[in-house]
């Protein structure tokens, strides 16, 4: 559902998937254009560290969980699904070039304005990340100071969606770096928020350029994601809790098993005493997840729409301290 954009693929067929593909021809001509005309342009790289995306480096394929849907991490030369902890063997090889180079695709903002400086020593170059960014009034401060310099480049995040619009005016061109971070992100809204953000990306600019290692952008349809969250129950057909326990040291694990197996057998009872199904309250996890602060694990739990009314019962048992939110925006 956007109007106009230009599609590079970034694959050349004929090296291994690296971060200097990101630097297309057709992005460095944009960027000499707009040097030349002394215009401005936003580049936009989402990444979150814990969950990256993994693919084949020969040809971009994104290898999928077959029961949850979402793109698989790499672990012990292994690919697991984040939500499921199934361990997939399937993709030994990759099914689209029959290769076997699987890895993660490392790349982030500071890669981008090294090598920004380096090959474009005319542009004014701003990055708008919470490191460089982390309060409202900073961000203002970057965004002002990138609208009053030219040629310019604004190296932005997510980050940029917290800005109120009015602050912003039309600039000469967006590009989306790597839109597979967004869109193979593991969590089952990635594709609705992805699009989302394209169509605030494309509202910024006069021109939105997106790159991506797989063939062609798929267009976002309403009725199969519907579909395929009905069928995987996900929201809005079910109901998501998230319990999340976090340490900075010590190893919590052993709790995070207890609380795993105290929640195992309170929704037997649940289901038993209520007259209810396997599939109206559904345990998953737990999920691993490290940052540069801690080291969290996160207990999943999906309520049917009739079993949801339950979920206190369910919450009151949990023995040791624990972050809960329910209705969470996304499940990682």
């Amino acid at each position: 559902f956007i109007a106009s954009y230009q599609f590079i693929k970034l694959k050349d067929n004929h090296s291994l998937i690296n971060e200097e593909n990101i630097f297309s021809e057709t992005l460095q001509k944009s960027l000499n254009k707009i040097i030349n005309t002394k215009k401005r342009a936003i580049l936009y790289l989402n990444k979150k560290g814990y969950a990256k995306v993994i693919l084949c480096k020969n040809c971009g394929f994104v290898p999928k969980c077959n029961k949850c849907f979402l793109s698989l991490h790499l672990k012990d030369s292994h690919l697991i699904c984040h939500i499921c902890q199934k361990i997939d063997n399937a993709f030994n090889f990759c099914p689209k070039c029959k290769g076997h180079n699987f890895g993660y695709f490392q790349l982030g903002g500071e890669f981008i304005y090294k090598k920004i400086k380096e090959n474009f020593p005319q542009l004014k170059i701003f990055r708008f990340d919470l490191n460089s960014a982390p309060t409202y009034k900073k961000q203002l401060e970057i965004i002002e100071k990138f609208y009053a310099s030219s040629p310019a480049v604004l190296i932005g995040t997510s980050l940029l969606f917290k800005i109120t619009p009015d602050f912003y005016f039309p600039v000469d061109l967006t590009v989306v770096l790597n839109i597979d971070y967004d869109l193979f992100f593991p969590d089952y809204n990635a594709k609705e928020k992805t699009y989302l953000n394209l169509l605030k990306l494309n509202s910024l600019s006069k021109k939105l350029m997106i790159q991506s290692f797989q063939d062609f952008l798929e267009p976002f349809d309403f009725d199969e994601e519907l579909t395929l969250r009905k069928m995987m129950k996900y929201p809005p057909f079910y109901k998501i809790v998230k319990i999340n326990l976090f340490a900075k040291k010590i190893d919590i694990l052993p709790r995070v098993k207890m609380l795993f197996n105290v929640l195992s057998e309170a929704v037997k009872l649940c289901i038993k005493k209520f007259n209810l199904t396997e599939n109206d309250i559904i345990l998953q996890g737990p999920i691993k997840k490290i940052s540069k602060k801690n080291l969290s694990y996160d207990i999943i739990m999906k309520f049917s729409l009739n079993s949801f009314k339950y979920k206190n019962k369910l919450l009151q048992l949990i023995p040791v301290k624990a972050n809960i939110d329910v209705e969470p925006k996304a499940i990682l």
